[in-house]
C-alpha cells in the first residue's frame, strides 16, 4: 500500500490553476502528477496539461511525461465560469451555461 499526498492548489493566477498528487512507491521511487488547467476566454476553450515526473532514489535521472489537450466549449457555455473540484480519484472541471436573454419580438400594428 502506498501513501498519497494531495496538493489541492499549488498555484492559482488569473485563469490558470495547478494541482498535484505525489506518492512514494514500494520500489523506492517518487512519482509526482501535476495537472494544469488554463481557461482561454477569446477561444472559449479549456487547456488541460497533465505531467508526470518520476525520479528514483538510487539514480539521478528523472523521467517526465506530458500530455496537452485543448477542449473548445460550445457557444452556450461560458469558459469564465470554470470551476474545479478535486477528489482522491478524480479532478472535475465544470463550466456553466451562458445566460442569454432573448429579445421580445412584437408584431407591428398594421393599418388596413
Amino acid at each position: 500500500m502506498f501513501q498519497t499526498k494531495k496538493f489541492e492548489r499549488i498555484a492559482e493566477s488569473d485563469f490558470s490553476w495547478s494541482m498535484g498528487l505525489s506518492h512514494d512507491a514500494e520500489l523506492g521511487s517518487t512519482c509526482f502528477w501535476r495537472l494544469e488547467i488554463e481557461a482561454h476566454r477569446k477561444l472559449n476553450a479549456i487547456v488541460l496539461i497533465a505531467s508526470r515526473d518520476i525520479s528514483r532514489y538510487n539514480e539521478n535521472t528523472k523521467r517526465l511525461k506530458r500530455v496537452r489537450k485543448v477542449y473548445r466549449l460550445p457557444d452556450h457555455y461560458d469558459v469564465s465560469t470554470t470551476t474545479t473540484t478535486m477528489y482522491d480519484w478524480a479532478v472535475v472541471v465544470e463550466a456553466y451555461r451562458r445566460e442569454r436573454i432573448k429579445p421580445l419580438i412584437r408584431r407591428c400594428a398594421s393599418d388596413a
